[in-house]
């Protein structure tokens, strides 16, 4: 039977058994193995279990403001398309998504102008679908739903609306100024374009980068995102160069340097990750996790 998704994950069938049993005094419970969507999904795959146990109560229970709704409809949002790409496995997407398709369905919104892209969160194949239609977008947070106009791309909504879904959705339909969350990300997106990011002495130092996004940054966690998802594409002098870029910015955070050191460990410089790891220890001495890559890095031939 053809499907337009795929079982990331098949539960075990003796697992499945023991979990479905009704807990008994003397039996362990054995927690059910995660299965996910990947891939290319209409909505018909939401309404099937697990996934319709919170798409279904989300999706009806939000409310879109109808005065906005009715805004939207004088627009020519019909006439646009959206990309929606998102994780079954993340919360925000199992929020946002769902409320995301009532504000369409309020709008009558064909579905024949809806791509739905499931991603994974494994190390290998992070933010990516199976045949990789993220490519090209640069998608570093999901839920985002990418919207276009005959195929170029006038706005995006990122992981959360910055104000409502509807009311951001209604300002990139009016092609008014929208600034989407996480604003270090067309930085990244121009810098990987200019080839700025793979160039080795641009890394070495690192200051002039971090400096330009000095007052767009939120958090160590919005670069960092962005290092995990160019090191899982196997880009990895890029994702060493956003990582030091995130050190330089967050000097007081372990885990940066630590994200820096594992980087250095995939390509195999060993001089480089102890320097990092030791660094990420003397911030945090009691992280015995830090330790143990330590002790792994020198112990590995």
């Amino acid at each position: 039977m053809k499907n337009a998704f795929i079982l990331a994950l098949l539960l075990a069938s003796n697992a499945f058994v023991l979990h479905a049993q009704t807990a008994q005094s003397g039996v362990a419970k054995i927690a059910p193995q995660e299965v996910k969507l990947l891939g290319k999904c209409t909505l018909n795959d939401f309404r099937q279990e697990p996934f319709a146990q919170w798409f279904d109560k989300n999706a009806s229970d939000y409310k879109p403001s109808n005065d906005v709704i009715e805004r939207l409809k004088k627009t020519d949002i019909n006439q646009l398309s959206i990309k929606i790409f998102l994780g079954t496995w993340c919360g925000d997407s199992k929020r946002e998504f769902p409320r995301f398709v009532s504000i369409l369905r309020q709008l009558g919104f064909p579905e024949a102008n809806v791509e739905i892209i499931a991603v994974d969160n494994v190390d290998s194949a992070y933010k990516q679908s199976p045949t990789h239609e993220e490519r090209g977008y640069e998608i570093y947070r999901v839920p985002t739903f990418v919207v276009s106009q005959k195929g170029k791309e006038i706005g995006r909504i990122v992981e959360y609306p910055t104000t409502s879904l509807e009311r951001d959705l209604l300002t990139i339909a009016r092609r008014e100024a929208y600034r989407a969350n996480y604003a270090t990300f067309p930085f990244v997106y121009q810098w990987l374009k200019d080839g700025l990011l793979a160039d080795s002495n641009v890394s070495d130092n690192a200051r002039g980068l971090a400096a330009a996004l000095r007052t767009t940054v939120s958090t160590e966690s919005e670069l960092n995102s962005c290092g995990y998802v160019l090191l899982s594409r196997g880009q990895m002098q890029e994702a060493i160069t956003v990582f030091r870029i995130n050190t330089l910015l967050f000097p007081q955070s372990s885990n940066c340097f630590d994200s820096l050191a594992e980087a250095y460990t995939k390509v195999g410089n060993k001089t480089l990750a102890g320097k990092w790891y030791g660094k990420a220890l003397e911030l945090d001495a009691k992280n015995t996790s830090i330790v143990e890559k330590i002790i792994k890095l020198k112990t590995n031939p």
